[in-house]
């Protein structure tokens, strides 16, 4: 069974350290990975500064998402140790795949 552990942040700086952290836990432990970085996602919001008069007066936020892929076909119970160990602004998502 192949196992895709899709992470993703806003931070770019806590993801790549977190990444460096699962390389050497998977090569502390020999096992097999492959790391794929996915584009990072733009994501711009629009506001009204005065929600009154002004309709041409706009303050427009950005919100950037990065995202890496690692695929692995560990055993389900090590792929739970993993999940307990992501830090707060980091997402984890697991796919399972045949």
């Amino acid at each position: 069974m192949k196992i895709i552990l899709a992470y993703s942040s806003n931070s770019k700086n806590i993801l790549n350290l977190y990444k460096n952290f699962l390389k050497k836990m998977f090569n502390l432990f020999n096992f097999k990975y492959l790391i794929i970085n996915s584009p990072t996602m733009q994501k711009i919001k629009t506001f009204l500064k005065s929600p009154h008069v002004n309709k041409r007066a706009k303050e427009n936020f950005e919100l950037n998402i990065h995202k890496f892929k690692l695929h692995t076909s560990l055993n389900i119970s090590f792929i739970k140790l993993f999940r307990y160990n992501v830090p707060k602004n980091i997402h984890l998502k697991i796919i399972y795949s045949n």
